[in-house]
């Protein structure tokens, strides 16, 4: 599988770095180089991509045809939102997972027919779960 992560914060460099040990291709995109630091040496360089925007252009330039899956990882919701949106609606990737920490936000991005996790919810799933099971 090849997979395309926005965003190289502790959620998308933890899951490059697991979908690379298991043999699987990543590319991680993200404004600050400073966090490519925080991918092991041999994914640094060959697996990432500076950018200091997002819009179709970039998108093209890494060949986001060539991805099964984009993971949209950033720190920011609006900036997941975004990216989850452009790479599902505009290029019609099938598999797309769009991180949210807001939980209000959570709600209204599931209508979007994306893939959305949350640490928030899924926290309260867990306790739920643990309560009631």
């Amino acid at each position: 599988m090849k997979a395309l992560i926005v965003g190289c914060t502790r959620v998308g460099s933890m899951v490059a770095v697991n979908l690379h040990s298991k043999g699987h291709s990543v590319r991680v995109m993200d404004s600050n180089p400073l966090n490519f630091l925080r991918l092991p040496e041999e994914l640094r360089d060959t697996s990432t991509v500076k950018i200091d925007t997002i819009n179709e252009n970039v998108f093209r330039s890494v060949g986001i045809d060539s991805f099964d899956v984009l993971i949209a990882a950033s720190a920011r919701d609006t900036r997941n939102i975004f990216v989850a949106q452009l790479a599902k609606h505009i290029f019609g990737m099938k598999r797309v997972i769009c991180h949210v920490n807001d939980p209000k936000r959570y709600e209204m991005y599931q209508d979007l027919d994306l893939g959305v996790v949350g640490p928030t919810q899924f926290v309260v799933d867990a306790i739920n779960k643990s309560i009631f099971p």
